[in-house]
Parts: C-alpha cells; sequence; structure tokens
C-alpha cells in the first residue's frame, strides 16, 4: 500500500488543531460502523466482537495518523533527527502530550484517556539508525563486511570469525545480481551460497540475487537462524539492528547500542562498548540536544574517543525512513498495525510530505 500525508499550514498552529481533526475523523467512523452493525440484527455476541474489532482498527489506523502527523512537523531548519525530538518523545511523554490536547475539553480529554488507560500504544522507529542490509552488494561492501563482523563476533551473537564470514558472504551472494559464489582467498577458504545449495533443501528454493524487500527473507539466507533473526533472552536480534527500508546512510543520533559498537569495529570489544554507551549517555541529556545539529559532536564532545576512526561516508545526523507500531485495545479484542514511512524533506523550511511505503495488520514477511 502506498499513499501520501501532507500536511499544509503553519509549522506554529495552535495545540494541533490537524491531527485533532484526523482523530476525531477516523474515531468517529469507528461510531457509524458500529452502529451499522449493530443495526444489522447480528446476535448480540458476534455484533459485539465486530463492534470491537473495528473500534480497535480505527485506533490503531489513528495512531498510524498521529505519528505521521508528528513527523510531517518541521522543528528544525536544519533537518538534523534526534530522539530528544517530539516525533520520538510524545507517545512516552504525558506532559508532552497535553501541549498538543486540551484536557479541560471534551476530545482532548478523550484522547489523553486513551494513551492513560494504555488503550491505545505507538511506537516510531528510526530505520536510518539501523544498517542498511541491502547496502552489502554495494560500494561499500568492505565497510558493511567489517561492521557485521563486528556485530556478529559482539557478546549480543557470540558467532566464530568463520561462522561471521560464512554468513556475510551467503548475504552478498543472495543480494548481489550475478550467479557466482563470493569466496574468501587463503588457505582458510570460506565461501557464499548460490542457487546450488539452495536448490538442494528440502524445500528447494532459487537464490534472490537481488535487494531484500522483507527483513524476514533473512531466515531463506544459509547460515541465518532463528536465535540470530530474533534475538534470545530479551536481547534484540538481527531483525531490530538491521533495515531493508534504508539505503543509504547511518543515523548516529539514533542508532542503538549494536550498531554504534559495529561502527567502530576498529575497536577492541570492551572500548567498542564503552564508545557505545557514552554515545547513548551524552544523547540522551536533554542539555545536549543543541550539540547533536553539529556535524562531528562525538568527536568533540567526547574528546575520550576523539581518536576513533568511524566510517564516515556512510554516517548522517538526518534521517528518511521510520516505522510505525501501533496496537490499540477494545474490550478483549487487541489490534496491531506498522507502516513504513518515509519523510520527504521540504526544499524550504516547512512541513514534510510523508509517503506511506507499506502500512498493513502485521509487518511484511518472506514469500519465496
Amino acid at each position: 500500500m502506498r499513499a501520501m500525508f501532507h500536511c499544509d499550514g503553519p509549522p506554529g498552529r495552535d495545540r494541533g488543531a490537524v491531527l485533532l481533526f484526523v482523530l476525531l475523523v477516523v474515531l468517529a467512523l469507528a461510531m457509524v460502523l458500529t452502529a451499522g452493525i449493530e443495526g444489522l440484527g447480528l446476535e448480540e455476541t458476534g455484533a459485539r466482537v465486530q463492534r470491537n474489532r473495528l473500534r480497535a482498527e480505527a485506533l490503531a489506523e489513528s495512531g498510524i495518523c498521529l505519528a505521521a502527523f508528528l513527523l510531517a512537523r518541521e522543528v528544525s531548519g536544519s533537518g538534523v533527527v534526534h530522539r530528544g525530538q517530539v516525533w520520538s518523545r510524545f507517545f512516552h511523554d504525558p506532559q508532552l502530550r497535553q501541549t498538543f490536547f486540551d484536557q479541560n475539553t471534551v476530545e482532548g480529554a478523550a484522547i489523553l484517556r486513551l494513551f492513560a488507560d494504555d488503550v491505545l500504544r505507538v511506537e516510531i522507529q528510526d530505520e536510518s539508525g539501523k544498517i542498511p542490509i541491502n547496502a552489502l552488494a554495494g560500494a561499500n561492501f568492505e565497510i558493511y563486511k567489517n561492521m557485521l563482523l563486528a556485530l556478529l563476533q559482539s557478546s549480543l551473537f557470540h558467532l566464530s570469525e568463520p561462522e561471521a564470514l560464512r554468513l556475510i558472504y551467503a548475504l552478498r551472494d543472495w543480494l548481489d545480481a550475478d550467479d557466482t559464489t563470493f569466496s574468501s582467498l587463503g588457505n582458510n577458504q570460506i565461501v557464499g551460497a548460490e542457487d546450488d545449495y539452495y536448490r538442494t533443501r528440502q524445500a528447494p528454493y532459487r537464490c534472490k540475487n537481488g535487494p531484500l524487500e522483507t527483513l524476514s527473507e533473512l531466515l531463506l539466507v544459509r547460515g541465518m537462524t532463528v536465535e540470530l533473526y530474533n534475538g534470545k533472552n530479551g536481547q534484540p536480534g538481527l531483525k531490530d539492528l538491521l533495515t531493508v527500508w534504508e539505503s543509504r546512510t547511518i543515523n548516529i543520533n539514533t542508532a542503538p547500542a549494536p550498531v554504534l559498537r559495529a561502527l567502530a569495529w576498529r575497536l577492541d570489544e570492551v572500548r567498542g562498548n564503552a564508545f557505545a554507551q557514552a554515545i547513548i549517555d551524552y544523547r540522551e541529556n536533554r542539555f545536549h540536544t543543541g550539540s547533536l545539529e553539529k556535524p562531528g559532536w562525538y568527536r568533540t564532545m567526547l574528546p575520550e574517543f576523539q581518536d576513533v576512526l568511524l566510517p564516515e561516508g556512510i554516517m548522517s545526523l538526518k534521517s528518511s525512513h521510520f516505522t510505525v507500531t501501533a496496537t490499540a485495545r477494545a474490550g478483549a479484542t487487541t489490534v496491531t498495525r506498522f507502516a513504513s514511512l518515509e519523510r520527504i524533506r521540504p526544499e524550504v523550511a516547512g512541513w514534510h510530505t510523508i509517503k506511506v511505503l507499506y502500512q498493513g495488520l502485521r509487518a511484511p514477511s518472506a514469500s519465496r
């Protein structure tokens, strides 16, 4: 599904009037639909289930609209993106939400109550802070190979160097357009995987030889396991650290700790983890938000790491791709909607255009 959200009007419009209008329209639609169902004379229990599902779907849809509205707002003319901004804080900060909705009005109180009662939960993730896996087949292969090698060998995944390289080369073969198996040089040769491997599987299939369209396609690649993909013991998996939506750069202002550690692959494990934690600690200090807009802040503001060499060519302070997960509850029914959004920066300071790249009741899954 592809669509466009475009917000016109001055950025300073009071108390989120456009946002309030969108939410009220969606909620009103839910009430009209549920009233129609009741009028059909359906059996009472069935009608209640249908009514709750429609309400939950409408609420989840309103959560997606709300996230798109927040991402469309232009906060800074620089275009820099960081987690101190409204799009990141809104759903976790009750005081911030009250600057958008007047709790002394019937409408504002009703909407704020949705969050207070945990009826609606929304999470926005900056995909531009993750490792763009499709770039592994591009001109910066060596950079991304080294990043993935550091990530897979870290305490998060515990792969040996041969195991990690075998998976990385298989990923490269899955992504690149040729049918030649990628391999390392030297006596201890490590090879990837092409059709000759995948055709021997119990349920044979072809090597894709093209970019991933969904992250779950990783599970089709030789060497990938469910544990690597999902993570274990509450720790993030590759599905949380890689992205198919971004293809160019990594935003150091929003990258999670394992990605920051991978960016500093030249450091040993202890100092690399210390570097990642220092970045996160600095970003989370609300008095540092102004510094986050300065190129190279991680070097000038963290003098103990000023000698760290990072791959400048793939790093950024800006973001263009976000994913939104909205979960809504109505009675005993819970519905989750997922959307991938691209934020297109305006030519002049103002509101962004938000393009919907994908939207559905769940994240997209692999197909073959």
